[in-house]
């Protein structure tokens, strides 16, 4: 008789929970207002971000805080007043690293949803603060352009390097 030896994936405790909905609380609050330096420390350099087929890496600050005002950018275009993350899945991958998934939601001024789209971050422990190295958004940009706004998929370039 063979036993099972794969390793256990480690239970996420209630606090480490609360600690990471933290987290994403204030990262939409800092998105919400447009505080994209805020936003940008609560990454780690160099950071991956990806969707679908394209993928960016960002090792300097200023460059990936210019991506993040033109996405600021286009979400004042289209109205966001309010950003909300809700974490549904937090999953330990490696020691002080977890593989997290959000559902993000952007709401107007009268507090009506825009539009919705899964988001998986993985965040590190990095001196004593989760940061977050690397997202893969899942159909944000195609949820965009199915609401008719400007913003649809396409290969990223100087303008515009948004991705999908």
């Amino acid at each position: 008789m063979t036993t099972d030896n794969t390793p256990q994936t480690p239970t996420i405790s209630t606090k480490l929970e609360n600690e990471i909905q933290d987290y994403f609380n204030r990262y939409a609050e800092a998105f919400s207002k447009f505080d994209f330096q805020t936003v940008s420390k609560m990454w780690s350099l160099p950071c991956l971000v990806t969707s679908n087929k394209n993928s960016l890496s960002f090792t300097d600050r200023k460059v990936f805080e210019e991506n993040l005002n033109k996405m600021g950018n286009f979400g004042k275009s289209v109205g966001i007043t309010l950003v909300q993350k809700i974490v549904f899945e937090i999953f330990q991958i490696a020691p002080e690293t977890l593989s997290v998934r959000t559902r993000d939601t952007s709401f107007n001024k009268d507090g009506e949803a825009i539009v919705g789209w899964e988001q998986t971050y993985i965040l590190q422990h990095i001196d004593d603060q989760w940061k977050a190295i690397a997202t893969v958004a899942s159909g944000e940009v195609t949820s965009w352009a199915a609401k008719d706004t400007p913003l649809a998929p396409k290969i990223a370039s100087s303008d515009n390097i948004l991705l999908d």
